[in-house]
């Protein structure tokens, strides 16, 4: 994910440099907002998010299978330990799947205003 957000920021970059609205210049400055609202939103809040949300899965079970391989014997209390440390790390990875929207609405104010503005379309 950081690597593509890394490339759409470069790409950005180049765009902006090789072409520019030719209508007025308010409308350079807001297309230029919406970009920095969307490295804002896939830099900043994409990429923390994932790493917030995948990496204690990841862990915990490359802690267990490691554990398991080697042949340590765990106790009672240490088997409850980690089943609890893994059922909150699943938890947290299917958060991570509906986390995007509240991301995007936190984030963007023009994310905001586009939802809103489908939501009084449909109704």
């Amino acid at each position: 994910m950081s690597i593509f957000g890394y490339s759409t920021y470069r790409k950005m970059k180049l765009l902006h440099t090789c072409i520019q609205p030719m209508s007025s210049e308010n409308s350079s400055v807001h297309v230029r907002k919406r970009d920095r609202e969307l490295l804002k939103m896939v830099l900043g809040g994409e990429v923390a998010v994932n790493l917030a949300t995948l990496f204690p899965y990841a862990f915990i079970i490359l802690e267990t299978a490691i554990k398991t391989y080697i042949g340590v014997n765990k106790s009672i209390d240490h088997i409850r330990i980690e089943s609890f440390l893994l059922s909150i790390a699943s938890f947290l990875h299917l958060l991570n799947s509906t986390s995007h929207f509240y991301i995007f609405s936190a984030i963007s104010k023009a994310f905001r205003k586009d939802v809103k503005q489908l939501i009084q379309s449909t109704w």
